[in-house]
């Protein structure tokens, strides 16, 4: 189970804007007051670095979306809850009120947004897929050294590596940076320009002696290294093979530890019938049929917090991750409809919604079929592909 981008939990820190250190002295005399005043340069940071990989672990090193306090301009304070959705089981445990406390403080009858990511329920990490496309075992076995080192080990709110000091956090970062170019020497050893024996067996003890400081456990750091020293041994490839293999591992090391919930392989099964890893044996369909039941749980006891509108939003927004491949595109359209249903049950109760956003025929001015009559309270927008572009008014 990859380690949690994001860990559960309420966190407070500060959203602004960087500007370079290079570009600084030059805009010191320009006064800014708004976002319009910044120069071209500056960058949207953050000053969060405490148990957050999400934001530490930018590659390369010297481009961090995490900078000190005193490097912001025009920042703003953000809390930052991060939650499980509840479930009835688990509501019924805690006596049928649970989200209701919870989501509370939120609203204040002030108005807010619902954005869903559809590779929640089904997510694919494309890096990794395309090296376990052209190699399982190296996929796996890079996986497994990534995550078993001291940056990403299970328990990573016990390690030392994990700091809410700045210049800890950057030096952790900057040992990350020196362990994933030690990951990329030995990749390009073994799959570079076919070398003699002994030069292999000399690239691979040099990689375990350099990469045994970043395993707390010295016997796992060594069973990992040598499976992917194995792995990257095993079998003959011609050289196109190893050409590819190469540039996708090397293209995947800083992404490693992105969310892969699903096998590459599953995906791309004609029925959908794939096995979640955290759900092993179970249908990718049941997986996300119950992640989407969860979601209509939370969101219909959401609307009834303290019987006001408070929890119903103005605005919906679903992100589709598809053409980033996050989302897989075997899915991705019928988990759309799905979600567009799902919101409709909770917010209106006209029994006229169809979500199909497929298009009537294979022409490029072909129009989704969206169908609502006047009385439903859902309108559906669609900004992407031919729709890209769309708008309110449109």
């Amino acid at each position: 189970m990859l380690p949690q981008q994001l860990r559960l939990g309420s966190y407070r820190f500060n959203v602004g804007a960087y500007i370079p250190s290079s570009d600084l002295e030059s805009n010191r005399k320009i006064s800014i007051g708004s976002f319009l005043d910044l120069p071209v340069e500056a960058r949207l940071k953050v000053d969060w670095i405490d148990n957050c990989p999400y934001y530490t672990d930018d590659d390369p090193v010297d481009d961090l979306s995490c900078v000190p306090s005193s490097s912001l301009v025009i920042s703003k304070p953000l809390q930052l809850t991060v939650s499980e959705l509840s479930s009835s089981s688990v509501d019924s445990e805690l006596g049928g009120n649970a989200i209701n406390c919870e989501y509370e403080s939120f609203f204040n009858d002030q108005p807010w947004m619902l954005d869903i990511c559809l590779d929640y329920f089904a997510c694919l990490n494309p890096f990794l897929a395309d090296v376990q496309t052209i190699d399982p075992s190296v996929a796996s076995a890079l996986l497994a050294t990534v995550q078993r080192s001291v940056f990403y080990e299970d328990d990573v709110s016990s390690h030392s590596q994990i700091t809410t000091n700045y210049d800890m956090a950057l030096q952790r970062r900057q040992n990350l940076q020196i362990f994933r170019d030690l990951l990329r020497d030995v990749l390009r050893s073994f799959l570079g320009e076919a070398k003699r024996t002994a030069e292999y067996i000399s690239y691979a003890d040099e990689f375990k002696r350099s990469t045994l400081t970043f395993f707390s456990d010295a016997k796992v750091g060594d069973d990992v290294t040598n499976s992917l020293i194995s792995a990257l041994g095993r079998g003959k490839r011609d050289d196109d093979e190893r050409r590819r293999l190469l540039q996708v591992s090397l293209e995947a090391i800083p992404f490693l530890t992105l969310p892969q919930f699903n096998a590459e392989s599953e995906f791309r099964a004609a029925d959908s019938s794939g096995c979640s890893v955290e759900s092993p044996g179970k249908p990718l369909q049941e997986c996300i049929n119950k992640s989407l039941q969860r979601l209509k749980e939370t969101l219909i006891q959401m609307s009834r917090t303290d019987d006001h509108e408070g929890g119903v939003p103005f605005f919906v927004t679903i992100a589709r991750s598809a053409q980033d491949g996050f989302t897989p595109a075997s899915v991705v359209e019928d988990l759309q409809e799905k979600v567009l249903q799902t919101v409709h049950d909770c917010y209106c109760h006209c029994s006229s919604f169809s979500p199909s956003t497929r298009t009537n025929n294979e022409s490029i001015d072909a129009v989704p079929v969206l169908e609502a009559r006047p009385d439903c309270q859902i309108r559906v927008i669609l900004d992407y592909g031919q729709w890209e572009g769309s708008s309110l008014d449109s």
